[in-house]
């Protein structure tokens, strides 16, 4: 989610016409080689519903890919949308796997305490 539409950890993906923030997709066992042909999603929640969707079904042992795949990503992510984030999306959202890690690992062994 902080990837797309933002959050505490990141900006979220620019947008203008909503084509970069529609055009994430979580895929299984590969990463995605086309864009979504619906793509324009300003606010981000037909990807998050769709990821959602991917992620219940997923399956212990099963490669996970979230990818986009509009040409100027890599733009987008280097601080070309310099009022929206000048400082990408991604990189900043990743720095924030640590903690949501150990947020996970701790309620797996809450969990399994009870």
């Amino acid at each position: 989610q902080n990837i797309v539409a933002g959050g505490v950890a990141a900006p979220g993906t620019p947008v203008d016409t909503g084509r970069a923030r529609g055009a994430w997709m979580l895929t299984e066992n590969a990463p995605s080689e086309t864009a979504p042909v619906n793509g324009e999603d300003k606010a981000g929640g037909g990807v998050i519903m769709r990821a959602q969707s991917t992620l219940a079904r997923w399956q212990l042992g099963t490669k996970l890919f979230w990818a986009n795949n509009v040409v100027y990503i890599v733009a987008l992510e280097f601080g070309h949308s310099k009022v929206q984030a000048p400082f990408g999306m991604v990189r900043l959202a990743c720095k924030g796997w640590p903690g949501y890690i150990t947020k996970a690992i701790a309620a797996v062994k809450a969990y399994h305490a009870r």
